[in-house]
């Protein structure tokens, strides 16, 4: 379990950020001296009871999720995501492209719950009827140091939309926002609070919120 901090930054911070961690940390794995795309599948149900949980920070929330990194169709996972005010708990596990597709055309019973995680999903669409809402993607630049359990992500482009079954395709991702993420177990290196001094009144931004909420106006 680790703390999580969210913050909106500017496109200048996001920059001086990026170029200052490039000289001191280590690249995540998924990292080739590029940036990578996120694309992630959100759950909820016809009352917005997540949404609604996020937007009244409630201390204890519950999420599953389906994401794909770069795209790549055979490399996808299954995601639970529990957090304790600050603090993050996440499990996950690979689910291949047949069982998301079910999933998103709402045919969760016909899939084999072979696994912890899949058990546990088709529990909650049961229970609190929860079904795909929305599909979010972006790009993301990852440092960390595994020594001290910490972890940086720098996050560009979002795209969002409702059209669920679209989720194998490439998007055309908008330059719009920029989020730094801060993941760490005890505490920040002071080397990096020192780089990464940013307004906390910009803190707690919720990509899944933020975009549901874009939707809802738009719509």
């Amino acid at each position: 379990m680790r703390k999580e901090i969210k913050y909106v930054i500017s496109k200048k911070e996001y920059e001086d950020i990026k170029n200052k961690l490039e000289k001191i940390l280590d690249k995540d794995a998924h990292y080739d001296n590029v940036k990578y795309s996120i694309k992630t599948i959100y759950f909820d149900n016809i009352y917005d009871q997540l949404l609604n949980e996020n937007i009244n920070g409630d201390i204890y929330r519950k999420k599953f999720r389906i994401r794909i990194y770069n795209n790549d169709l055979s490399n996808i996972f299954l995601e639970k995501k529990e957090r304790f005010g600050e603090h993050v708990y996440k499990e996950r596990e690979k689910i291949n492209l047949e069982d998301v597709e079910k999933i998103c055309d709402g045919k969760m019973s016909k899939i084999k719950l072979d696994t912890k995680l899949k058990k546990e999903l088709y529990v909650e669409t049961k229970l609190k009827f929860l079904k795909p809402i929305i599909v979010i993607e972006y790009d993301r630049i990852a440092f960390e140091n595994k020594k001290v359990n910490f972890r940086l992500t720098l996050d560009s482009k979002l795209y969002e939309t409702e059209d669920i079954k679209t989720f194998k395709q490439k998007f055309r991702k908008k330059d719009n926002v920029y989020i730094l993420e801060v993941k760490y177990k005890h505490i920040i290196p002071k080397v990096i609070s020192d780089l990464i001094k940013v307004d906390t009144q910009r803190q707690g931004y919720s990509k899944y919120k933020m975009m549901r909420l874009n939707k809802c106006k738009i719509n």
